[in-house]
């Protein structure tokens, strides 16, 4: 009986199957999953292969995983560690690829012919490779193999005897998504506004705008989308835009931006850059201040505004990069790293820049500018005061002000509240008709007084105590404690706030009482026949046997002025360091 025709793959005739059957399916096999690799990666890290600096000239690679643009996996499990050598004539970049790697595996003589060596097994490995471009004083990375993947770039300097961490180029790293076909049809929306390295001087800026009429377009925070770039009529223009950082010139589609005036790192340094869109549709240029790769990278990342490496920012403006350029002689830019700020996550490129205003006291009274956004006052000299800008007109505007100062002078702002102490902040807005408090911070303060040992009463306030020893008094500017033989003891307000009271007293005799009072004219009339009108806050008996004593507290909101005491019928008599009298600020 003849065996039918059967198909090719037919597990279950797998003895009619000869050696190429086999092999046909499984390069078949292997083609389909290379096949759904490179349409999903097209060539990308999966993950891993990180670089680190591990000696003079050596960067150490992790272990990883990749994807070739063939499909072709490749995984690596143990560290490497490339060596960068150093560039004799002029600069030079070099590429560090993961490149796959095909190794016979188990040789065996074969069958047919004695004096041949086969292999039975191939196996699919891949290997760390560096790639050296070529010195040149505007040197490019060199071009890879068909289907390396490309870990990171380095640059290499004349001169150089170590590698720093600023030397390795991850922008060059391909990326899950850079090279597939779906972040090719699906990314365009990443084109808004979006700079690239032009030439070894120049930026380039996309149009915030894309030809799809259905797109979004760049946006403001608090504005309409952008019309970036515009030209001399201020119709927007669907074209490039491109600055350059030796000449100062704008050009291109943008014809509304003012040129800058360009800052040259000194010879061997740094200088980052910031371009930002304003709500004019123009661009800003701010320069940071000279310093080392390192510096600015750590002044980029950190977003810090002094010193070496810093980064200066453009008020009421939107970031859109940072633009490190380098000179090797002071004189010419050599190189341009562009970082859009977007891939930072840094939250730097979706928020508006804030103006920083910083006042002392000699520009008191100070009248806030719509361009203010955050106002930091010294009061060292005085009193201050700050008024805001009309409210009528700028509704739903918001203005921050701190006191930055750690004197008693106070920080006024006009209408709305005061600052009284260091690091104080109030956040304001208006309402259209006028400023309101939108959120407020007042550092902990060690607002205290604590008396203790009863010495009598006051000569003419006969129903006020006194007290032998002040325990603790840092009342500071808030308030202020006095005793006098002839009025008694007394705090007198100067600031408001809520503060805890409590007074112990004791009475050897007959039974009495004793309290607080508040702002009493009544100083010669026991507590316990006093009004609310006329003063009595908390009151409290006091009997003797013992004699034994007895405490009372009140919670009081004060203003300016107010006048607290410990109030009796001036017949208490407890002199230990049992009779106290307690004062804490708890609140605003």
């Amino acid at each position: 009986m003849a065996l039918p025709n059967l198909p090719l793959f037919n597990f279950y005739r797998r003895y009619v199957w000869n050696e190429q059957d086999f092999e046909d399916w499984q390069n078949g096999m292997i083609g389909l999953g290379r096949g759904v690799f490179e349409g999903l990666f097209n060539g990308a890290v999966m993950s891993g292969y990180q670089a680190a600096v591990s000696g003079s000239m050596d960067i150490g690679v992790s272990g990883g995983i990749a994807v070739g643009p063939s499909g072709y996996m490749m995984v690596q499990d143990v560290s490497n560690v490339v060596t960068i050598p150093a560039p004799s004539t002029d600069p030079r970049r070099d590429l560090v690829v993961v490149r796959p790697l095909e190794v016979p595996d188990t040789p065996i003589t074969r069958p047919t012919s004695p004096f041949d060596t086969v292999y039975l097994k191939t196996l699919q490995e891949c290997e760390i490779v560096l790639l050296q471009g070529t010195e040149d004083v505007q040197p490019e990375y060199p071009a890879k193999e068909a289907n390396d993947v490309v870990l990171f770039g380095v640059r290499s300097y004349v001169g150089q005897t170590s590698v720093v961490e600023a030397d390795i180029d991850f922008e060059a790293r391909e990326i899950y998504g850079k090279n597939s076909i779906f972040q090719n049809n699906f990314g365009r929306y990443d084109d808004r506004c979006r700079p690239y390295r032009a030439d070894f001087e120049t930026v380039g800026v996309k149009p915030s705008q894309l030809k799809n009429p259905s797109a979004r377009g760049f946006t403001y925070v608090t504005q309409d989308p952008s019309a970036f770039p515009r030209d001399v009529s201020s119709n927007y223009v669907h074209e490039d835009t491109f600055l350059n950082f030796l000449t100062g010139v704008i050009s291109g589609a943008d014809e509304l931006s003012s040129d800058f005036t360009p800052t040259i790192p000194t010879a061997g340094n740094a200088i980052v850059a910031s371009i930002s869109l304003k709500s004019d549709d123009t661009l800003a240029v701010a320069f940071g201040t000279v310093g080392t790769r390192v510096q600015c990278v750590d002044g980029i990342m950190n977003q810090k505004l002094s010193g070496a490496g810093s980064v200066a920012l453009t008020a009421s403006s939107k970031l859109l990069c940072f633009v490190i350029l380098y000179s090797s002689n002071g004189t010419d830019i050599d190189e341009v790293d562009v970082i859009d700020t977007r891939s930072l996550g840094i939250a730097v490129a979706s928020k508006v820049i804030p103006n920083v205003t910083q006042k002392v006291f000699a520009d008191s009274p100070f009248t806030a500018l719509t361009t203010n956004d955050i106002i930091e006052y010294d009061c060292t000299g005085g009193d201050s005061t700050v008024s805001p800008y009309a409210a009528a007109a700028n509704t739903g505007r918001q203005l921050i002000v701190r006191k930055t100062d750690a004197t008693a002078n106070e920080l006024t702002i006009t209408g709305v509240t005061t600052l009284y102490y260091q690091d104080e902040v109030v956040a304001i807005y208006s309402d259209g008709s006028s400023w309101k408090v939108l959120w407020s911070y007042r550092p902990v303060q060690d607002v205290e007084l604590y008396l203790d040992s009863g010495a009598g009463h006051g000569s003419t306030n006969t129903k006020i105590r006194r007290f032998l020893n002040v325990r603790k008094n840092t009342l500071g500017s808030d308030a202020t404690y006095t005793d006098s033989a002839t009025a008694g003891m007394d705090i007198t307000f100067n600031r408001p706030g809520l503060y805890h009271f409590k007074y112990t007293d004791a009475r050897a005799a007959a039974d009495t009482f004793h309290g607080i009072s508040l702002n009493s004219s009544s100083l010669g009339t026991g507590i316990s026949t006093l009004t609310y009108a006329q003063g009595k806050r908390a009151v409290t008996a006091t009997f003797p046997s013992g004699p034994r004593h007895y405490s009372t507290s009140v919670v009081l909101r004060v203003v300016a002025g107010d006048i607290v005491r410990a109030h009796d019928e001036g017949a208490n008599d407890g002199a230990s360091s049992q009779t106290t009298f307690q004062c804490i600020r708890i609140g605003d």
